[in-house]
């Protein structure tokens, strides 16, 4: 049976620490984008072997990086749509006791 309590206090921690926790997966997706930019930029050596196996490197790194950028990016999106799930939950609520 669905609980009012468990999803009021879950509600309540969506709201306090959400925005924080949004605002920190989208630093760290910044910081995602510098290293790729970063990674991307790195000289290839002239070695022309070493230059096939930094590539795969390179391309190893890269994919990393594009992968871990995509997780917090999803787990970002369905953060925010919780946190307006919530919101729109509490302006309901408020609108039902205001004309009870």
């Amino acid at each position: 049976m669905f609980n009012l309590f468990q999803y009021a206090a879950v509600a309540k921690a969506i709201l306090k620490d959400g925005p924080n926790i949004s605002t920190a997966l989208e630093k760290y997706d910044k910081g995602l984008d510098k290293m790729h930019a970063a990674n991307a930029s790195r000289p290839a050596p002239a070695n022309e072997k070493a230059r096939l196996k930094f590539e795969m490197d390179q391309e190893a790194v890269a994919n990393k990086i594009v992968r871990n950028r995509a997780k917090l990016q999803h787990a970002r999106r369905e953060l925010e749509e919780e946190i307006d799930a919530v919101q729109r939950a509490a302006r309901k609520i408020s609108n039902v006791h205001h004309w009870a």
